[in-house]
C-alpha cells in the first residue's frame, strides 16, 4: 500500500470531526456556512453576530487573569458533572500517560 493510502484514514476522519464541529457551531447559530460563489463544491464559513460576541466574551474572560482560566474547568465539572463523572476526568491524565508512554 502506497503513502497516500495510508493517510488516508487519518484525512477522512479529520474531515468528518470537522464537518460535525461545524454542524454544531451552526446549530448553536455561531457560524453560517454559504455555497462559495466561484466553486459550487465548498462552502464559506463565516461568524454571526452571536459567534462574534461569543469570541469576544472568551477573550474578555482569558485576558482577565490567570485565576479564571485556572478555575474555569473546576467550575465546569463541577456545575455538569456528576461525582462519577468527575472521578473519570481526574483519572484521565494518569490514564493517558500510561498509554502515550512505553
Amino acid at each position: 500500500m502506497g503513502v497516500a493510502h495510508e493517510k488516508q484514514p487519518h484525512v477522512s476522519s479529520v474531515v468528518r470531526a470537522t464537518a460535525a464541529t461545524l454542524a454544531a457551531l451552526e446549530g448553536h447559530g455561531l457560524i453560517r456556512r454559504t455555497p462559495d460563489p466561484g466553486d459550487g463544491r465548498r462552502r464559506l464559513v463565516t461568524l454571526t453576530e452571536a459567534g462574534r460576541t461569543r469570541i469576544e466574551g472568551g477573550r474578555t474572560r482569558i485576558e482577565g487573569g490567570r485565576q479564571v482560566r485556572e478555575e474555569w474547568p473546576a467550575h465546569a465539572l463541577q456545575e455538569r458533572c456528576v461525582e462519577e463523572e468527575r472521578a473519570t476526568v481526574l483519572q484521565a491524565p494518569a490514564l493517558l500517560e500510561r498509554l502515550t508512554w512505553p
